[in-house]
Formats: C-alpha cells, structure tokens, sequence
C-alpha cells in the first residue's frame, strides 16, 4: 500500500484498485484504511465492506481483505496527454492476492499506452511482483490484451517496497534487489528503528529514490528522530536521492 507521503506529491491517483489486507507492522496504523472508512461514511457505496473497527492490539480501522477492481477508473491515464506522476492504486496494493494477473495485466496494458507519464507502484508484496515479472506470465498477459509485443520491464514504471524494520529490511529486499526494473525507490514511512540498509544500497545502483518519516494520523506510533536521521544518512553516503517528510505528532 502506498505511504501517505508518496500520494501527496504525485500529481496524479490513479484509484483503479481499492481494498487491502495488513501484511505487516507498517500496517498496524493504516492511513489508508481510515480514510477508506471516511469515504464509506460520506455515501460512497463503493467502499462498503472495505475496512472494519479492529481492537486486537492495533486498535483503529483496518481493511477487512475485500478487493475491488475499478474497470471504471481503467482508462483514466489516457486522458491527460501532457507528462504526470501516477500513483497505481494509493489505498492498495496492486500485488495483493485478491487481484487476479489479468487485472494486474489490464493496469500494466494501459501503463504500457501511456509512455508519457511515469507511474510510481509500491508494493509489500514483492515475493508475487517478482515471481509475475519474471515469469514470463505479466508480460504475456500484457501483450496479449495490447496485441503486440513489448520491451519488458516497462521503462516508464517506478517500482518501490515499503520497508518499515529490519525484519522486513531482510525479507523485502531479498526480492527486491532481484527485481529486473530499470528505477526502484525505497518508502521508509513509518521508520519503526534505524534500518540497516548500508549493503543492499551499494549493491543494487537501480534503487534511485527513497522516501523516509514517521506515522501519521491520531492513532500515530512515536518514531526517534535518531532513526530517521540515520536512514538518510546511509542514502546520503550512498547518493540516493531522498525526502523526509515528518508529521506532527
């Protein structure tokens, strides 16, 4: 799921999927979640069934493991003709399991029809996103439905991991560095302990990006100031460009 401070700068969010399921720590104060509750508070049907009021530890709206797929929302790129910044998908993730390869393929379709923009998915599920580009099925599915053949990876997809602690530092990046694109960006949001990120950094060149912070929200954990200092330290030495962006707590 996309970081809330990824959304507030893309120019652009594209809600063409909605619905999640918590995948780990970094979900447990899910903004996403809270404002798919507002949504559905406000009369949009379409969010029904999307979040419920959870008490297990993590108290606070969580998404319930529905999934919905827009086709109404599919075409939206095609309608700006100049440059922009697209988020896939900013209340979800794309390489959720609920979302089937041929969806994952029509978003991937269009993408592939808009070479002008640049469009930016972050995912926790970088075990499926890698198996899927690797496997030969995506780009299949992909040129099945554009009726030609294309260059894969697509050179205008931004692909990013949300890494929250070393534990998932470790599980996360594994996939990670393996994943042939030609721009990878890191979300650090929320820094839940200095990261230890120093080898992955020096080994993968292909990570260009990274954005680092705190929690946000009423229900916001505490993030050490020292922490996140520190993550923008290892990017800095490693010339990774990067922003911090701190939320008042």
């Amino acid at each position: 799921m996309a970081d809330r401070g990824f959304c507030q700068w893309a120019l652009l969010k594209w809600n063409v999927i909605l619905g999640c399921l918590a995948a780990s720590n970094g979900c447990t104060r899910c903004w996403a979640a809270l404002e798919s509750h507002r949504h559905q508070c406000s009369g949009s049907t379409i969010h029904n069934g999307l979040t419920k009021w959870s008490e297990k530890g993590n108290m606070g709206w969580t998404f319930t493991g529905k999934a919905v797929f827009r086709e109404d929302m599919l075409n939206r790129p095609k309608l700006h003709k100049s440059p922009l910044t697209i988020w896939i998908g900013p209340a979800s993730d794309l390489f959720y399991k609920e979302f089937t390869l041929d969806q994952i393929a029509q978003v991937y379709a269009v993408v592939a029809e808009c070479p002008q923009h640049d469009f930016f998915v972050l995912t926790k599920r970088v075990k499926r996103q890698l198996q899927l580009y690797t496997d030969g099925s995506l780009k299949t599915a992909v040129e099945e439905k554009l009726g030609r053949s294309i260059a894969w990876p697509l050179r205008n997809v931004r692909d990013g991991i949300s890494i929250e602690d070393n534990k998932m530092v470790k599980q996360r990046m594994e996939h990670f560095m393996e994943l042939p694109s030609h721009f990878k960006f890191l979300s650090a949001q929320p820094v839940l302990e200095e990261l230890e990120l120093g080898s992955y950094l020096a080994e993968d060149k292909r990570i260009k990006w990274a954005l680092i912070g705190n929690e946000a929200g009423p229900l916001a954990r505490k993030t050490d100031p020292r922490d996140i200092i520190g993550v923008k330290k290892q990017l800095d030495e490693a010339r990774i460009g990067n922003m911090t962006m701190c939320y008042p707590l």
